[in-house]
């Protein structure tokens, strides 16, 4: 019997019926679809038909039929899908020396990416904390101490023990408040001189003696405090925030499509830009958010915001979507320029 003519096999086509042979195997053993017979059959004739060397133009499109045929039955696992999740079994070969899969790699960056994340995010709002602790303080110190040396003719003993404590308190406020605040430092004279004058319990201090000797170097600290207390929870914390809600919400992700096995590179793409508009999400929340400063706890709710915003981004750019068709609906019924486009309209087309 004369063989049947051969022809040459491309190289996509052998990797494609060797990825066949894998997607079948993985529908016949995990899979929840259930397997037809009439495919699995053509699948497997056409990798003997190969080995055989016995290819030809009919071989060839039934196995691309019936490929496109188990590839549904498959989906949404696909054959990239597995290669980026499961690792190829190969004998000899140990756990620790075989290659890691894309999906392990892609686990591995952004747990690291999410616990130095993390790391920052509780440093920075500490240190944030502190320096708002701080400045409410001493605000709140000196209105105390106002009131006690406005009237010191009313000024008794237990007054003088009070306005003695309220200047101890001033004193290690402050203090504490010149290493806290690491980005700036006065040139002037440090008033601290004249705050340890008024600590010597030898020396006869008139009252109100702290309140004269407040001198620029001290306000000063409080006005680079509050420019960097506004910095941070204006723009840098936010923005952490809402890193940090996206970095949830990719991990979540990742968790849910290796375990449904549709994990893929394109995934990874899209997941980067997540982390990207997370953090701009969040950054906007703090533009919009004022919250009062002299409350440090109350401060945290814009931070919240952040990063739920940074989780769901979806959420505020639909508020956004439609903040934009109000202003063109406004805008064409009084007679303006018709041309700005409806974003939500066009979003909602999509």
């Amino acid at each position: 019997m004369k063989k049947p003519a051969s022809f040459e096999v491309t190289p996509e086509m052998v990797r494609a019926i060797y990825g066949a042979q894998r997607l079948l195997s993985h529908i016949a053993t995990d899979g929840d679809s259930s397997l037809e017979r009439d495919i699995a059959d053509q699948i497997v004739k056409a990798k003997y038909r190969l080995i055989a060397d016995c290819w030809g133009p009919d071989a060839e499109s039934e196995f691309l039929f019936n490929y496109d045929l188990l590839a549904k039955l498959a989906y949404p696992v696909t054959l990239e899908s597995l290669d980026a999740i499961l690792p190829e079994q190969t004998e000899g070969d140990s756990e620790d020396k075989r290659l890691k899969t894309k999906a392990e790699m892609t686990v591995r960056n952004y747990r690291r990416i999410t616990f130095y994340s993390l790391i920052m995010l509780v440093f920075l709002q500490a240190y944030w904390l502190c320096g708002a602790e701080l400045r409410g303080n001493l605000i709140k110190l000196q209105s105390g101490y106002y009131e006690l040396v406005a009237q010191p003719e009313k000024l008794e003993n237990k007054s003088f023990l009070e306005l003695h404590i309220l200047e101890q308190e001033i004193i290690a406020n402050y203090q504490v408040l010149k290493r806290w605040n690491l980005f700036y430092v006065p040139d002037e004279q440090d008033s601290t001189s004249y705050f340890a004058i008024s600590a010597d319990p030898k020396t006869e201090v008139p009252a109100g003696f702290i309140l004269e000797q407040l001198n620029t170097s001290f306000y000063s600290h409080l006005v680079a405090a509050n420019f960097v207390l506004n910095t941070f929870q204006s723009y840098l914390l936010p923005l952490l925030y809402g890193l940090f809600g996206a970095l949830i919400f990719v991990l979540r992700g990742l968790l849910n499509e290796i375990r449904m096995l549709t994990y893929t590179r394109h995934t990874e793409l899209r997941y980067r830009l997540r982390l990207i508009l997370g953090a701009l999400a969040g950054m906007i929340i703090g533009w919009f958010f004022k919250p009062d400063e002299a409350e440090a706890l109350a401060s945290l709710s814009p931070m919240a915001m952040a990063f739920l915003m940074g989780y769901n981004v979806d959420v505020l750019f639909s508020m956004m979507d439609k903040v934009v068709d109000s202003i063109r609906r406004q805008t064409v019924q009084q007679g303006g320029p018709t041309s700005i486009p409806s974003v939500a309209k066009d979003n909602t087309r999509e």
